[in-house]
Formats: structure tokens, sequence, C-alpha cells
């Protein structure tokens, strides 16, 4: 009687053990397949221009924002350096199939942005006669920008972006050795981003 009871418990444990298996393998399968669309973090650098990192976190389902720093200083005798802050607004056109809150920023985008940039330019005069110049100016501004972002399952992020903007001067000085003065802004520039971004999505 006992022996029937073990080989019945035994019997019993085996069949739900086998029932168990798809259970515990589906989560693992389901983890592996939304752990490939999340990634919602994304570290990028333009390859097109100067020196500049950006960070784009998702804020809800297909939008995002971007933060990007620019900077770079040139010249030996004459130097000119700049330093530019940028914000994106973007938003994904494709819809996912996803249900996780933060989907992994990826596909066709267009959106919105505001940036913010100062410049300084030095000119030095090599003879007496020539003064040495300096000319710092402000500009803030904004536009439109469209792209399209990838990922793949490792994270490895390619970004391609076009975008068009006003930015107009809105603070500026000029030096003459020790004379400065500040010239009323009324000038302004056409803003014109092109980026191809590489990185990584985490």
């Amino acid at each position: 009687m006992n022996r029937t009871i073990s080989i019945k418990s035994i019997a019993t444990c085996s069949f739900l053990w086998l029932l168990s298996q798809p259970l515990l393998i589906t989560p693992l399968r389901a983890q592996d397949s939304i752990r490939r669309v999340t990634r919602p973090v994304v570290i990028k650098t333009n390859l097109t221009g100067p020196f500049s990192g950006l960070v784009e976190i998702p804020v809800m389902l297909r939008r995002s924002i971007q933060i990007s720093v620019q900077g770079v200083r040139l010249g030996l005798f004459d130097r000119s350096r700049f330093f530019s802050l940028t914000a994106d607004y973007c938003f994904y056109i494709k819809k996912t199939a996803s249900t996780v809150r933060r989907p992994a920023p990826r596909g066709f985008y267009v959106g919105p942005y505001l940036k913010y940039r100062t410049v300084k330019e030095e000119k030095i005069g090599i003879f007496a006669s020539t003064p040495n110049r300096i000319t710092t100016y402000s500009m803030f501004g904004g536009g439109a920008v469209t792209g399209a972002q990838f990922i793949n399952r490792w994270g490895l992020t390619i970004d391609a972006f076009l975008g068009v903007g006003y930015f107009p001067i809105i603070d500026s000085q000029v030096t003459l050795n020790t004379y400065s003065t500040e010239p009323k802004p009324q000038d302004y520039q056409l803003d014109i981003r092109p980026g191809i971004c590489i990185g990584f999505a985490f």
C-alpha cells in the first residue's frame, strides 16, 4: 500500500514538474525579448562635428528628451572657441507593440529643439599698430529636427538626423585692447544641424 502511494506520489510530482517547464522557460524568453526592446538610456557622440556628447532618455511611450553638449577650441594666434547646450524633444513615429513603460527610443522621429551657444573669437595683433580684438557673443534659438535611430539587440546605436533652426544673437561685446563696446545685437544665424551619431543603449 505504501509502495503504491509512493509510486503515485513520484508519478504525480514528475507530471507536475513536466507541466511546469513551459512556465519556467516562458518568463526567461519574455525577459530576453523585453531586454531587446527596453534599453531606455542612450549615450552617443556626433561624428560630423566638433566634440559632442549626447544623452537620450525616454519620458513616456514614443517620446524622449535628449540633452547634448558641444564645444571646441581652434587656432594658435587667432583663436576661436564655442560652447553649445541643446535640448531635443523627440516624437517617435512608429507605434511599438511593447508593453514596457519606457521602450528603447528607436525608429524615425521628429521634434523641436532649443539651443544656447556662446562664442569667443580672439584676433591677436602681431604688430604694435594692430590692436588685439576679442569678440564674444551669445545666441539662443530653436528649430526642428528629423532623423532615424537604430538600436540592435546588443545596444549598439546609430542615429542619423538633420535639423534647421533660427539662431538670433542675444548679447555681444567687442574688446580692442582694453577698450570695450557693446553693440546692439541685431544679427542672427541660420542653424544647420547634420549629424551621424554612434553610441550605446543600456
